[in-house]
């Protein structure tokens, strides 16, 4: 019997020397350190595509014709939270030659101003870990365009816009007086993405 017995505590000996040894070990294996290294790369981006307005035929009244730019996606890849704008700068609409593809010398002009945004662009994630498009702001309804200075048609501020973002159309109005001349009219665009809000 008392053989036994001392066979059984020898055993709960070993048994408590493994446990020991294995407690050691895995403590051991927790002070590894373990890390990543994330790099930036680019903001890129917030193409407009831009398509004519339908011809209007002079009546004696003021008109309008609107068309819509589709704007691509923007991409803010650079991790430095810096924030970003798309901005637009349209040129004052001028007479145009079609079949010289060149603007007419002291041509006809339209008033600056002319185009105004008529319907804002929406925005959206593309990726749903992006930063909120919420705090993505766009341009007012009824600011005109062509004045010659970049206008900015959407802001992510700094710390936001971090991710990918699509955008719905940017509509625009172009109104049309009745004392304006027969002509084709034209506009030169500038379209910009620049770091900051």
């Amino acid at each position: 019997m008392q053989q036994t017995k001392r066979k059984f505590k020898f055993g709960m000996i070993l048994t408590l020397v493994f446990s020991i040894s294995l407690i050691l070990s895995a403590s051991g294996f927790a002070a590894v350190n373990s890390g990543v290294t994330v790099t930036g790369s680019n903001l890129s981006g917030g193409t407009i595509t831009f398509g004519n307005y339908s011809a209007i035929t002079l009546n004696g009244t003021e008109q309008t014709t609107t068309t819509t730019w589709p704007i691509g996606n923007i991409v803010d890849a650079r991790g430095n939270g810096s924030g970003w704008n798309l901005s637009l700068t349209l040129s004052q609409l001028s007479e145009y030659d079609t079949s010289t593809s060149t603007y007419v010398s002291s041509g006809k002009t339209l008033d600056l101003g002319s185009i105004k945004v008529s319907t804002i662009p929406v925005v959206s994630m593309v990726d749903s870990t992006s930063s909120a498009s919420s705090t993505i702001t766009t341009v007012a309804l009824n600011t005109s365009l062509d004045t010659g200075s970049p206008v900015k048609l959407i802001i992510a501020p700094a710390l936001k816009g971090m991710g990918s973002y699509s955008m719905t159309a940017l509509g625009t109005t172009l109104t049309v007086p009745a004392s304006a001349y027969a002509a084709t009219y034209k506009t030169n665009a500038t379209v910009a993405l620049s770091t900051g809000p």
